[in-house]
């Protein structure tokens, strides 16, 4: 009887918690699903989804209304469930440089010292930039294309093609790498050309830990195997490149590809979008890749003799024998016979 009893008292009370659990599920989740922060990477983002077309703007989904917002950062990732936009912080205070290109004068922002980052920000404070011909080159032979540049750290082949209005979706996995090339595009008038876009591109998707082989080097490699970077250790999301085919504006591009070694894995997720866009031109940085064993350098000259492009010198304009290609120079430009770069 006691128990029955209990049983009795108890009914009304989860019937009544149930109801209130039902009405918040369908009246207040929606809403602070809207407003919710979502910390990733020790920072604060709204967890939006982004339509799948060139404007600037948010889709969000509240009580079974389709809402829609316009978005002010063109900074994007992607997760597992979809696109988010993120927010870039335009507060942060960034240190700037300014130097003379062929594409004009490229301002752009470093690191605050040398000591910080060895590789660009050392050599922007001595006036100059790696690879500084190569851009130039590259960009003459690729034309007019819209450029995918996977791997744009800071942004000096990213912003030089937006100084020459070219459209560019741009790939970059690092945090404070991030920050400042989409600040660059907010601050310098590039906005309306270029997407940022915070993922690493890979083989297969999912988390991936990437580090510095040495302390000052802004380069990333991906942690795995033996390897036991550590420093500057930093999380990000891997997509296959054939996302990109939700987002991207143009149906033709340059492509650059320059990731410390994984480039080979970049292209085995990429199989949709070579078959989808026009890519009659690839810059490939080579010197890291040729003798993977895996996604290496057989394999990528595989990938592109199958889709009949041929690997040329960039600076010369040189065909290069296949038989070679562990004697190749550390940057190789893949081009088609057949391709207007216009």
């Amino acid at each position: 009887m006691f128990h029955h009893q209990r049983t009795k008292l108890r009914s009304p009370l989860l019937g009544l918690l149930m109801i209130l659990a039902m009405f918040a599920a369908y009246h207040i989740f929606p809403i602070t699903q809207k407003l919710r922060q979502v910390l990733y990477n020790d920072r604060q983002y709204a967890e939006y989804s982004v339509s799948g077309n060139a404007e600037p703007t948010d889709v969000f989904k509240t009580r079974g209304k389709t809402f829609t917002e316009r978005r002010l950062e063109g900074l994007l990732s992607r997760g597992p469930k979809g696109w988010f936009s993120l927010k870039c912080d335009k507060n942060k205070p960034l240190r700037r440089t300014s130097i003379s290109t062929s594409a004009g004068n490229l301002t752009y922002y470093i690191y605050d010292t040398a000591s910080e980052d060895l590789s660009a920000t050392k050599r922007a404070l001595k006036g100059w930039f790696y690879e500084k011909k190569e851009i130039a080159k590259f960009l003459d032979v690729s034309g007019e294309l819209p450029l995918i540049d996977v791997g744009a750290n800071l942004g000096l082949v990213t912003l030089q093609a937006a100084m020459q209005r070219r459209q560019v979706v741009a790939l970059e996995p690092v945090d404070q790498n991030v920050i400042r090339l989409c600040r660059a595009v907010l601050d310098f008038g590039h906005a309306p050309l270029v997407k940022v876009i915070q993922n690493a591109a890979s083989s297969e998707e999912g988390n991936v830990t990437l580090a510095m082989g040495s302390q000052s080097r802004r380069t990333m490699y991906e942690v795995t195997g033996k390897k036991k970077w550590g420093y500057g250790r930093t999380d990000a999301y891997a997509i296959h490149l054939d996302r990109l085919l939700e987002i991207l504006p143009f149906k033709r591009a340059a492509l650059k590809i320059d990731v410390e070694g994984h480039e080979g894995h970049v292209l085995a997720g990429a199989e949709k979008l070579f078959q989808e866009v026009d890519i009659p031109v690839v810059w490939l940085e080579w010197m890291h890749v040729k003798k993977k064993p895996q996604y290496g350098g057989e394999f990528i000259i595989q990938f592109m003799s199958n889709r009949r492009m041929e690997p040329f010198n960039l600076m010369t304009g040189e065909l290069i024998s296949h038989d070679k290609f562990l004697q190749w120079p550390k940057t190789v430009l893949w081009k088609r016979a057949d391709a207007a770069l216009t």
